[in-house]
């Protein structure tokens, strides 16, 4: 009788904040999580998301009639609509994996705000897929570190 070979399930985990975002993989529980070539991004925009630059207030100036934008300064995207187009960017990436078959599971960690952005973005396909979800903000712990913040995760 031949042995059915059991199928490996690969894992992936998006690791985000505001400006920027990882995905890193796992082929099963003997596996270390590694990362994917070409899956780091940068959010949209001249700017550092996490850093208060700009502000989600309109800047207004002072011009010849009265309270207005003055001639010449260009309307400012507010920091939160950057940040959900990042969101929207990301969901179409994991969108097109799922696709490929390049993930069964998915885990997500990402600071509040983007998570609930992020939630609100994936596609019905990608939300079934989610195994766990963390609010930390795991953008600055290593690949090799990761392992034991995503091992604590309570899966969903």
């Amino acid at each position: 009788m031949a042995r059915k070979s059991k199928r490996v399930m690969c894992t992936w985990a998006l690791i985000a904040d505001g400006a920027w975002a990882r995905i890193v993989e796992n082929g099963g529980r003997a596996h270390a999580w590694t990362a994917i070539d070409g899956m780091v991004f940068g959010s949209a925009g001249e700017y550092d998301a996490t850093k208060d630059v700009n502000t989600d207030d309109q800047m207004y100036t002072l011009d010849a009639t009265g309270l207005g934008r003055e001639v010449g300064v260009p309307p400012i995207v507010p920091v939160r609509t950057l940040k959900t187009l990042f969101a929207q960017q990301l969901s179409e990436v994991l969108s097109r994996g799922l696709e490929a078959g390049a993930y069964e599971r998915l885990i997500i960690a990402a600071p509040p705000k983007m998570l609930r952005d992020l939630k609100l973005c994936l596609s019905d396909k990608v939300a079934s897929r989610v195994a766990g979800e963390s609010n930390d903000d795991l953008t600055n712990v290593s690949v090799g570190d990761l392992g034991g913040h995503l091992e604590q995760m309570q899966f969903v």
